[in-house]
């Protein structure tokens, strides 16, 4: 295709330029468009696909900018509307997006498009059920529109609605066989459904199709690590770092990755702790093989686990995330250290306790609790709303009812409250409530330590507990996480836990009545 003349008509140009991007060619496209705003600067059609573009090469920012001007210089543009509405909503701007998009349906109500992407904002929005109705008004506007019944299927597989998410990505893949990403989110359906063995050919299909496809290469991972295969598992767990959701380490880091392939001793070994704060606590104990292989240990860590984690036995050096690092040879991802030293199930290093509280906050929580009259139970029933898993995990506390009626002295363990959480502490007084007075992990850790018995679900005081070496009830969902593998009341990774598993989807009440049930006998033999 011949590049326009510099004396041809703008609107040729324009025209032009639209031929190149249908066709795919971007950089011609923009030259194009460059060209036509260079002759007319408020030329709405050239300012509002130079923001198509950017929205292609996830420039959502700029992509604003441009979409903002083109209003401006012709307001009323549906396609523009939901264009803004998009980079809005990628820039975390949800409720203006959701503006955009229902102004562009205002224009025009049967825009497919716009009513998916205000699915999307009202999904980010938690406005699930407003959410799946737009998506299904999408869908009856284009019954061939395989986004939108994708993304019904991710709304209906957060509101833990699997199956009829599943019906979804397998209509997803009857219209695009070939499309991975079908078969990973059949994937994930079917492993929430407990049906494994088809999720991991699901993921299968997806890598084949997508042999560099991280997203599928990390879920395959983690479904072989809850299997119990971790020699495959670590291998395809260390892909999260290739995924575009992951924030990868730095060149300078990835440079000096190591993952085993040497001996790190005489080496300085920089560790830097990802994801959650379960995580680091879990993986911590690997500072302990680095040091016993040689290894001069410098690890990262989140500032509310620094206290605790200058705890570990040897020490370490402890950073916090943005602070200079010092000279370093290696360097590893605290969560890639299993990979590292090669962990099965039968070498995972279960040493307990490999943390303990400082004394001195140990010393001024004995000196808060005062005498013990009863056997003290911490409880942890909720954590973080923003977790991904968090749905699935946590629990309201009015189900914990027949767990307080067992009559030991309980503690809440867990700084964060939600609302109704709060008012059904201020009715029943039977938990003692700490949040205000625990600053950090090691005021938890302290508190932690005061306990006879820990009953949590699976958040970051449930590693804490097992890693202090306390015993530890742990309730798990349908679906676990990889970490508490298949079938089993035990974890090779905390000798002291054990775990309370639901036996179908949903079903908290069956879990707590036997937790209950085994409280009352342990409180007895107390």
């Amino acid at each position: 295709m011949s590049m326009p003349s510099a004396t041809a008509d703008p609107e040729a140009v324009f025209q032009a330029a639209l031929a190149r991007h249908q066709a795919g060619d971007g950089a011609g496209a923009e030259t194009l468009y460059r060209a036509v705003l260079a002759a007319r600067p408020r030329h709405a059609g050239a300012l509002g696909l130079m923001g198509a573009l950017s929205l292609q090469r996830g420039q959502y920012a700029k992509a604003l900018t441009w979409l903002e001007a083109s209003l401006a210089a012709e307001p009323g543009q549906p396609p523009a509307l939901n264009n803004r509405g998009y980079a809005l909503n990628k820039l975390g701007r949800h409720a203006e997006a959701l503006a955009a998009f229902d102004a562009a349906l205002a224009l025009s109500p049967d825009y497919a498009e716009a009513h998916n992407n205000r699915g999307n904002a009202l999904r980010d929005l938690e406005r699930h059920a407003e959410a799946l109705a737009a998506y299904e008004r999408a869908i009856a506007l284009k019954p061939d529109f395989a986004e939108a019944i994708n993304n019904r299927g991710n709304c209906l597989q957060k509101l833990k609605r699997h199956a009829e998410a599943l019906a979804h990505y397998e209509r997803v893949i009857a219209l695009k066989p070939d499309l991975a990403l079908g078969h990973l989110n059949r994937g994930t359906a079917l492993t929430d459904l407990g049906r494994l063995d088809e999720a991991e050919a699901a993921y299968d299909r997806a890598i084949a199709l997508n042999p560099a496809y991280a997203d599928a290469l990390w879920a395959k991972g983690m479904l072989r690590l809850l299997r119990g295969d971790y020699a495959t598992g670590w291998r395809l767990y260390h892909w999260r770092w290739q995924r575009p959701e992951s924030g990868s380490p730095s060149p300078a880091m990835t440079q000096r990755l190591w993952l085993g392939e040497t001996s790190p001793a005489g080496r300085t070994l920089l560790l830097h702790a990802e994801q959650g704060f379960g995580d680091t606590i879990q993986f911590a104990r690997y500072a302990r093989l680095a040091q016993a292989a040689g290894a001069r240990v410098v690890m990262v860590v989140q500032p509310e686990l620094k206290a605790l984690m200058a705890e570990l036995d040897p020490p370490c050096e402890l950073l916090l995330p943005g602070e200079a690092v010092p000279a370093f040879d290696l360097f590893c991802p605290l969560m890639s250290l299993p990979l590292a030293f090669k962990t099965t199930l039968d070498t995972v290093p279960a040493q307990v306790p490999y943390l303990r509280a400082p004394a001195d906050r140990a010393a001024g929580w004995r000196q808060r609790l005062g005498a013990r009259t009863r056997p003290r139970v911490g409880l942890v029933w909720s954590g973080r709303p923003t977790h991904r898993n968090d749905a699935h995990r946590s629990i309201g506390l009015d189900v914990l009812r027949a767990v307080l009626d067992c009559g030991a002295e309980f503690h809440a363990l867990q700084v964060a409250l939600r609302e109704e959480d709060r008012a059904a502490l201020a009715r029943d007084r039977r938990i003692a409530v700490h949040a205000q007075a625990l600053r950090d992990f090691a005021d938890t850790a302290a508190l932690t330590a005061e306990m006879d018995l820990i009953i949590s679900v699976d958040t970051a005081v449930a590693h804490l507990a097992g890693a202090l070496g306390k015993p530890v009830w742990i309730l798990l969902p349908f679906a676990p996480d990889f970490r508490w593998l298949l079938g089993r009341e035990d974890s090779p990774w905390y000798p002291t836990a054990r775990l309370f598993r639901q036996p179908r989807p949903d079903s908290w009440p069956e879990v707590i009545a036997r937790v209950a049930e085994n409280l009352t006998a342990w409180l007895s033999a107390a």
